[in-house]
């Protein structure tokens, strides 16, 4: 076997090898991206869900709920007014018991907007960030507030989804030397939602917006959002979002 023969055989093995570590990548990162839209889907799903349950609840309270107020009331007063003992008496039993009854649908229509409200955006948040930043690499610091969370409609929480995986991604490639990183989502002081992800790797410096970066800021100004970007020994990027504070539920 001659040099060239030897050399060709040589550079067709390291081509073979460089072809199998790039498909075991390759298919790698497809199956982290199919994980984590299976995420994005059962979060989406939930967030239906939760909705629904959220206008159930607002009808129970504002229909049912508030027509058995009426009804407690319209008993007191016409028990004030009858004379009849007898019929006083029956009248503060049936009274009470619809007051019993009015409590419980009231209950049940808070237990409807606001129950289980907002766990299932953290463990999507959770699930992404361990799939794209794996423990073994990375310490993570996530705190996700619950009233910020909940006041997130479906379309605000699937961006926000994106921006997570989009970020996560970049720290990956990027984040030389990173080892901790940390996701707030949290309610500032006017009420906004602020929405921060940020590793302590080297200090990054891009020279042009990479399409991380853009998609990232098409999906703030798709939320008429303000997105921001700090690099230093800490890169971090800042999304705020307007608060919802006109779609805020109330009962009294």
């Amino acid at each position: 076997m001659n040099t060239f023969t030897c050399l060709l055989m040589f550079f067709l093995t390291g081509a073979c090898l460089l072809l199998r570590r790039e498909r075991k990548r390759h298919a790698l990162r497809i199956r982290t991206l199919e994980e984590v839209t299976a995420v994005q889907v059962r979060e989406a799903r939930m967030q239906s869900a939760r909705e629904t349950r959220e206008r159930l609840g607002q009808d129970l309270h504002d229909e049912l709920s508030a027509a058995l107020a009426a009804v407690v009331h319209q008993i007191w007063f016409i028990s004030r007014e009858t004379p009849d003992l007898q019929m006083k008496k029956h009248l503060d039993s049936l009274r009470v018991r619809t007051g019993h009854i009015y409590r419980s649908v009231r209950e049940k229509s808070h237990l409807l907007y606001s129950g289980g409200a907002d766990s299932s955006l953290d463990h999507s948040i959770k699930a992404i960030a361990d799939l794209i930043l794996p423990g073994d690499i990375y310490r993570k610091e996530i705190e996700i507030d619950p009233q910020a969370a909940g006041a997130l409609d479906a379309g605000q929480r699937t961006e926000i989804l994106g921006m997570l995986q989009e970020a996560a991604a970049n720290i990956r490639k990027h984040a030389q030397n990173a080892t901790e990183v940390f996701i707030f989502l949290y309610k500032d002081e006017t009420g906004n939602i602020i929405f921060q992800v940020g590793d302590n790797g080297r200090e990054f410096k891009p020279v042009s917006a990479g399409i991380g970066l853009t998609s990232m800021r098409k999906r703030a100004d798709h939320l008429k959002g303000k997105f921001r970007m700090e690099s230093g020994e800490w890169t971090a990027i800042t999304v705020t979002l307007p608060g919802r504070s006109d779609c805020e539920y109330v009962i009294r």
